[in-house]
């Protein structure tokens, strides 16, 4: 057995829900399979989850765990994250409430629909019970922050999950252990090394690639990067040694908006974070990117000035942040922007519902919101001395909604557009 002493049972006073244990083996049946699996479950009987939303949001949980150093208030940087807990009780819900008397196949279900409902921006594999030692029904959140490489991945876990039970994992996969400052450290090949031919796909921590990793468990926290002085610099995140982005004031003000418990809809479920904005002036140079032709950059300029879709001027934004939420069958994205004053705010909150519905897709040629399928409505929250214009789309399903796998399809869209930098309607200025 590992000696413990120096593991930290700083657990910051979190509420905490046992689950069932999981078999925690890998995922690999097919769609139709799952779904006659899990209407069948349903119809035994599954229990329906609460969805209060904790003061210390798990949002916040997560943003506590990453250092400010890091490259996520840099154009290209990102925070993404999935919580694991409420997304898989508002699928559950999604069928007739009764008793659970499968844990063990619910466990399973849990990590289908993680990998499913979620966007692959999130390093999610099924088989953690091999991979780190612990089962999916002890996963409270997942998060990625950074700019890859320099990126830091992280399991929010219960406390049912032990420096043991990973330790073992972990030195089972070939993994050496290390002790930094008190903090044990498992850890594989040089710093951002790649070895092709060592891919471990079921590995959160790099394995799809073969990467370098670094794993240490922090508290309640189960932290992954390809460096050493990424992990060092979690473990003095952890330590109260170095501050986190939870304590930059208008990062807590998006988590704070994204997660607020003040609304009829379910709570948050997955999130993305950006800190980089575009120039409206810059808007189509950043659409054709390294494609772009001096001559096409001006076309395309043009054609999105004479467009609607661009209309007022957008005050520069300090961040933005993207939540995903459920209304029963429909889904609701939160598009959060932060400022420092109300009356940027305001104008905001004026300007971008009115360009959301004149924008038209460059890619489809579809009018924006057709595209999403979604209706806009727009308000102003106060929240950490910031003010935040929170644009919300509301799905309109084509169809009633018959299965789960339609829920988190609108967060989806949306992300994929803003990836594929088919969102100039987010340009700031006039």
């Amino acid at each position: 057995m590992l000696d413990t002493r120096y593991y930290w049972q700083n657990t910051g006073g979190r509420h905490r829900r046992t689950a069932a244990e999981g078999i925690g083996i890998g995922i690999r049946v097919m769609r139709r399979w799952m779904v006659a699996a899990i209407i069948c479950l349903m119809a035994a009987g599954q229990a329906r989850a609460e969805h209060a939303v904790a003061a210390n949001s798990p949002l916040l949980q997560f943003l506590e765990t990453v250092p400010s150093d890091l490259p996520v208030t840099e154009l290209g940087g990102y925070i993404a994250f999935v919580d694991v807990r409420s997304m898989a009780a508002d699928y559950y819900n999604f069928f007739p409430s009764a008793v659970d008397p499968l844990g063990q196949i619910r466990d399973m279900m849990r990590a289908y629909v993680v990998i499913n409902w979620t966007t692959h921006y999130v390093s999610v594999r099924p088989a953690l019970q091999d991979t780190l030692g612990f089962s999916w029904s002890e996963v409270d959140w997942i998060g990625e922050a950074g700019q890859p490489p320099e990126r830091i991945s992280a399991f929010g876990v219960t406390g049912n999950v032990t420096l043991e039970a990973v330790g073992r994992a972990l030195a089972e996969r070939r993994y050496e252990t290390a002790v930094r400052d008190g903090v044990y450290v498992w850890h594989r090949f040089d710093d951002r090394e790649i070895r092709p031919t060592e891919r471990e796909p079921e590995d959160p921590f790099g394995g799809m690639l073969g990467q370098s990793a670094r794993v240490a468990v922090l508290g309640d926290t189960v932290v992954g990067t390809p460096t050493w002085p990424l992990i060092e610099a979690a473990t003095d995140v952890a330590g109260g040694d170095v501050n986190s982005v939870a304590d930059m004031s208008a990062f807590r003000a998006v988590a704070s908006v994204l997660s607020r418990s003040d609304v009829d809809t379910g709570p948050l479920l997955q999130a993305m974070i950006w800190a980089d904005t575009v120039p409206r002036s810059e808007a189509a140079a950043s659409i054709l990117g390294a494609n772009g032709t001096p001559e096409r950059i001006a076309e395309v300029q043009a054609e999105l000035e004479r467009s609607p879709g661009m209309a007022g001027l957008l005050p520069t934004y300090s961040l933005m942040g993207v939540g995903d939420r459920q209304d029963g069958a429909a889904g609701i994205v939160d598009i959060v922007l932060i400022y420092d004053t109300a009356a940027d705010a305001r104008r905001a909150a004026n300007v971008l519902p009115r360009r959301l519905r004149g924008y038209t897709s460059l890619a489809s040629g579809q009018p924006i919101l057709s595209l999403l399928g979604a209706t806009a409505s727009a308000d102003v929250v106060a929240a950490e001395g910031h003010y935040a214009a929170v644009i919300s789309l509301r799905q309109a399903p084509e169809r009633p909604a018959v299965e789960p796998f339609d829920l988190g399809l609108l967060f989806r869209r949306f992300i994929s557009l803003h990836y594929s930098r088919d969102s100039a309607f987010l340009a700031v200025g006039g």
